[in-house]
């Protein structure tokens, strides 16, 4: 997986997992996070750069050959994988785009539907309850 996110104080990062079965058990280990250059713009190709250095950090020759990268939908990874890359969406990045749409208050609402109502007030109760044990500072002990 890659993904990028802004961090406080307007700094930009970007990390590669890498998820993989041993012994019949999924593993996941991070490879590197690392702060992306503030003078850089995040274009395709300053991605496809960035991670073909992070291959060559790694002794990973072919990237392409050996991974499947699974992204959000950002068109930017999608353009910087598109090509020789395998790319797959994530599949909670696409459920999250989903229900942006189809909930209360997203951009497909009409007001009609009880059942998303419903769903939206467990989403926001459990919204709610990150917060709390995050602000509480039990999320250490968790």
């Amino acid at each position: 997986m890659t993904d990028m996110w802004q961090g406080e104080y307007k700094k930009n990062f970007a990390a590669v997992t890498v998820h993989m079965l041993e012994h019949d058990r999924m593993v996941t280990r991070i490879l590197t996070v690392y702060q992306w250059p503030f003078d850089t713009q995040k274009s395709a190709e300053n991605i496809r750069q960035s991670l073909n250095k992070m291959g060559q950090l790694f002794a990973i020759t072919d990237m392409a050959q050996h991974f499947s990268f699974v992204t959000d939908q950002g068109s930017n990874i999608k353009a910087a994988l598109s090509g020789k890359y395998q790319h797959l969406a994530c599949a909670c990045h696409v459920i999250s785009t989903s229900l942006k749409h189809a909930l209360p208050g997203g951009l497909g609402d009409k007001g009609e539907s009880e059942e998303l109502q419903g769903l939206q007030q467990v989403i926001d109760d459990g919204k709610a309850f990150v917060r709390y044990i995050k602000k509480s500072g039990l999320n250490a002990a968790l």
